[in-house]
């Protein structure tokens, strides 16, 4: 019954979640808290029921909630918030009807509408207008109608990468947690709310530490009602604009700022992480000046910022699967019937089952969609890579972000074999 009542919170808990999620991410213009991996928006969440759950074990202990319990509808926040997130739903639905859309006789796109299956997209011009434009509802059947089709076939869609990599994090979960004992920094946080509230609310660090941020956010957001108000801005300021020489003006975006959230998700990863998240970040940037002093810069993609990243995914890779090579024989053994890991033979079978048969509905929704076998391949194979790598990332280190947007497979491939 408890389950059930876990699962019940959670999901109604998910509709408002995704709302807030798409209120901040879209209609405000930030926080982005989807980008970061501690989701700021969950973790409110958690504490707020962890606050109410301590009231509710004073008075009635038999119907407080279990810490399993708040871990799972933490979790299920969490799961949404990933899928509301600016870039996951919000980027799908966006370009679903972009094509149509904004397809006009001077940019040509309609030679390209061939390629695209009618299923895939929105195909209702009108539709679209009233859509893009407003003075309408999207309640209205000749506006939702154009959408029925392409939102189930992506439904699906998403429903088996989210299943593909559930079972992909079953599988790599033993070895991590119980052989390499990584300490998964994230969890740390949600793990101390759910088990011991009373304690983390009393230390005096966590009660310095929540005091400075509201009272600082509480003045700036007074600044803003009533300009009078002084203000402390955390605003970025960019160290490089209006630089007149070149090798500066190379280096872009340079911005210097103060968020304590930052501050508070340092302490929570290791120093050599936080080391080299400034030290590379600045070995960067004096890779861009130098190729303008230089005068490499005559090729846009230099000094190749997003392939050495790929490169280092791909390393990376390699060595995880060198590492992991006893576990996999064991593994392999154990489906078979043998080996010492036997006793998990279900546990591997089903995350298996469940990464094979996501997988499968993949690579048989982009061939129906109209990949080549070639595509399939190099796109999923990239794939794979970078979200397994990022996985290792959270659990060992737990960055609070991954700036990997100039990355994806669909660039590498782009790039490196051509359009």
């Amino acid at each position: 019954m408890r389950l059930w009542r876990a699962l019940l919170l959670g999901l109604v808990l998910a509709p408002a979640n995704a709302y807030w999620v798409i209120q901040m991410e879209r209609v405000r213009a930030g926080p982005y808290v989807s980008s970061i991996s501690l989701f700021a928006n969950c973790v409110f969440v958690l504490a707020v029921l962890a606050a109410l759950n301590l009231c509710v074990r004073r008075y009635r202990p038999r119907w407080a909630m279990t810490p399993g319990e708040l871990l799972l509808v933490y979790s299920m926040c969490c799961l949404g918030t990933a899928v509301a997130g600016m870039d996951f739903l919000q980027v799908l639905v966006m370009i679903l009807g972009h094509a149509k859309h904004f397809a006009t006789p001077e940019n040509g796109w309609e030679s390209f509408f061939r390629y695209i299956p009618s299923w895939l997209v929105v195909n209702d011009v009108e539709a679209l207008k009233r859509y893009h434009g407003g003075h309408s509802s999207l309640w209205l059947p000749e506006n939702y109608h154009p959408y029925l089709v392409p939102c189930i076939a992506w439904m699906t869609f998403v429903a088996a990468l989210l299943l593909a990599m559930q079972g992909l994090n079953a599988l790599l979960a033993r070895p991590w947690i119980e052989r390499e004992r990584l300490s998964f920094p994230v969890l740390e946080l949600p793990l101390t709310l759910a088990r011991e509230p009373v304690a983390f609310y009393r230390q005096p660090s966590f009660l310095i530490g929540v005091t400075i941020p509201v009272m600082w956010c509480g003045l700036n957001g007074l600044h803003f009602l009533y300009p009078a108000v002084p203000e402390i801005s955390v605003k970025p300021f960019d160290l490089v604009q209006g630089a007149t020489s070149k090798p500066i003006r190379a280096m872009t975006w340079m911005p210097v700022t103060f968020y304590p959230f930052a501050i508070g998700l340092g302490y929570l990863l290791p120093t050599d992480l936080l080391f080299s998240a400034w030290f590379f970040y600045f070995f960067w940037k004096l890779e861009l000046a130098f190729s303008a002093l230089m005068a490499w810069d005559v090729n846009p993609h230099m000094p190749y910022a997003s392939q050495q990243s790929m490169g280092a995914c791909l390393a990376l890779m390699c060595y995880l699967v060198y590492t992991s090579r006893g576990y996999l024989r064991e593994a392999g053994l154990a489906l078979r019937g043998r080996g010492p890991a036997v006793g998990h033979r279900a546990e591997y079978h089903a995350a298996l089952a469940a990464f094979l048969a996501g997988a499968g509905y993949q690579i048989f929704f982009s061939r129906v969609a109209g990949m080549s076998w070639l595509m399939i391949g190099l796109f999923w194979g990239l794939y794979l890579v970078t979200v397994t790598v990022v996985t290792r990332m959270r659990a060992e280190l737990g960055p609070p972000v991954h700036d990997f947007h100039l990355m994806g497979p669909e660039i590498m491939i782009t790039t490196t074999l051509g359009t």
